[in-house]
C-alpha cells in the first residue's frame, strides 16, 4: 500500500509542478500577447498620422503621382496590415515564448544590420554609393554565413552593377565617389 501512496503523491506532485509550469508560461505569453496588440495598435496610430499629415499635399499632378500618393497608399498598407495583426491576436493564441528577446546569435544579426545602416547613412555622401553599399553588402553576407568568393561576388555585383545601372540606365543620379574615383567605370 505505501507503494500506491508514494507513486500517487508523486503523479500529484508532478501534475503540481506541470500546472506550475502551465501558470507561468501563461502569464508571460499574457505579457507577450499584450505587448504584441500594443505594437499593433502603435503600427496603426503611426499609419493613421502618416495619413493625416499627408492628405495636405496633393495626390496626383499633370505629370502622374504627387507627393501625397506614396504616403496615402503607404499609410493605408500600414493600417491594414496592423489592424490584422490585432484581429489576429483575437481570433488564435500564438505561440509565444516567454521571453521577447531573440536568441543570441539572432541578437548579433540585429546589431550587425543596425551597424550597417548606420554606416550606410555616415558613408553614403562621403564615398558615393559603390563604395559603400559593396562593404556593407559584403559584411553583411559574411556575417550571415555566406562563403567569402560568394559574398564578394555578390556585394560587388550589387554595389557596382546597381549603382552602375540606375545611373546609367535610369538617370538616377546616385553620390559618387570622391576625386571622381570611379569615374571611368561610369560611377
Amino acid at each position: 500500500m505505501s507503494g500506491d501512496t508514494a507513486a500517487g503523491e508523486r503523479v500529484e506532485q508532478q501534475s503540481t509542478d506541470r500546472s506550475v509550469e502551465d501558470a507561468v508560461a501563461d502569464a508571460g505569453s499574457a505579457g507577450l500577447l499584450r505587448a504584441y496588440r500594443f505594437a499593433a495598435l502603435a503600427l496603426a496610430a503611426i499609419g493613421v498620422l502618416v495619413f493625416w499629415q499627408g492628405r495636405h499635399l496633393v495626390y496626383y499632378t499633370p505629370y502622374g503621382p504627387g507627393p501625397s500618393f506614396f504616403p496615402f497608399w503607404l499609410a493605408g498598407i500600414l493600417v491594414a496590415l496592423a489592424l490584422l495583426v490585432l484581429a489576429g491576436s483575437f481570433r488564435a493564441r500564438p505561440a509565444l515564448s516567454g521571453t521577447l528577446l531573440p536568441p543570441p546569435g539572432a541578437r548579433r544579426d540585429i546589431a550587425v544590420t543596425l551597424a550597417a545602416i548606420v554606416a550606410f547613412a555616415l558613408l553614403i555622401e562621403r564615398i558615393g554609393f559603390a563604395l559603400t553599399v559593396a562593404p556593407i553588402i559584403f559584411v553583411l553576407l559574411r556575417v550571415r554565413g555566406s562563403a567569402l568568393p560568394t559574398a564578394l561576388a555578390v556585394a560587388i555585383a550589387l554595389g557596382f552593377g546597381v549603382g552602375y545601372v540606375f545611373s546609367n540606365s535610369f538617370g538616377v543620379a546616385l553620390p559618387r565617389a570622391p576625386r571622381d574615383l570611379l569615374l571611368a567605370i561610369g560611377l
